[in-house]
């Protein structure tokens, strides 16, 4: 895929999408919040799979980074690598978003909090993982990342996408509570 075609799909198609994923899942928001969580989980195991098959056949250097030239078969994973990621994250976005309108509308400020916290630390984490070049001029993460690359990768991997988890475990939570009680009689 082109760089232009990956930039207008990435910019501009995937958030309307997403977009229009808020507003139907408005309807049902659990059911929604549930589906969304699952697929962005599926596409998060995608996403480890095709990393480890690039990883096996020796596609990153011991500093985390690609190594150049790649034959062609390794680049194309890892393109279908990002794409996968960056369909799990705004999957993940419309599910956060979701479950904090949802959490909000009911008044289960607990809820609220956890979600919003785990979002800013996953995407903090997300925005880490996919583009490290600001770290870098930290010393310790650099010497962290050429130490223990594997580690250093599952730890920022697992934790931006730990928002999925969370809102998993929210629609999974509060399906079970009912939504009004019945009025006394």
């Amino acid at each position: 895929m082109n760089s232009q075609m990956w930039f207008l799909l990435e910019e501009t198609f995937i958030p309307l999408v997403v977009a229009a994923l808020i507003v139907l899942g408005r309807q049902r928001p659990r059911r929604a919040i549930l589906f969304l969580s699952v697929a962005a989980l599926i596409l998060v195991g995608v996403k480890w799979v095709l990393f480890a098959i690039e990883n096996a056949k020796g596609a990153f250097g011991t500093d985390g980074y690609l190594r150049y030239p790649l034959e062609p078969s390794l680049l194309a994973l890892d393109t279908i690598r990002n794409v996968v990621l960056t369909f799990a994250l705004f999957l993940s976005i419309a599910a956060w978003i979701l479950a904090l309108l949802d959490a909000a509308s009911e008044r289960r400020w607990g809820w609220f909090a956890a979600i919003l916290a785990v979002a800013v630390l996953s995407y903090v984490t997300a925005a880490i993982d996919i583009s490290p070049e600001f770290m870098r001029q930290n010393a310790i993460y650099d010497h962290l990342m050429s130490a223990h690359f594997l580690a250093g990768f599952a730890v920022m991997g697992t934790l931006a996408h730990l928002i999925v988890l969370v809102t998993l475990i929210y629609a999974l939570a509060v399906r079970a509570i009912p939504t009004h009680l019945p009025a006394a009689t």
